[in-house]
């Protein structure tokens, strides 16, 4: 599955330096990455740049979900869910959510559901 290195994933992670983490192993194995440490500076860049991926990892991931299932543009867009618990992964029904880890998770994987989910996207 090849993935168009022009891609772009928006990292969510309430904690910057972990967020970063995970930018930075997308950008050295695959595509462009972002990060946004809360809820409404992800949807700014959402809406700005349109990625073709989010990996959420939020203490109230729906706060983010909802906004961008309402959105036309954005709702379609595929994510990644990083769960602390179980109350998180009832967010996991909405049709975007493509996969969900659950804490603690090894960054190996994740990096590799993101490459899977990006070959499974159509850049227009």
């Amino acid at each position: 599955m090849s993935v168009d290195l022009a891609s772009c994933v928006l990292v969510v992670d309430e904690t910057p330096s972990l967020g970063d983490v995970l930018a930075n192993a997308l950008e050295r194995e695959c595509c462009a990455a972002q990060v946004a440490a809360s809820t409404s500076h992800a949807l700014a860049l959402a809406r700005e740049r349109k990625p073709d991926l989010i990996i959420i990892n939020l203490v109230s991931p729906s706060d983010l979900l909802g906004p961008l299932t309402a959105d036309p543009r954005l709702r379609g867009t595929p994510v990644i869910l990083i769960a602390a618990g179980p109350h998180e992964t009832e967010c996991t029904t909405s049709a975007s959510v493509v996969r969900v880890f659950s804490k603690p998770f090894y960054l190996s994987d994740v990096v590799a559901a993101a490459i899977e989910a990006l070959g499974r996207v159509a850049r227009p």
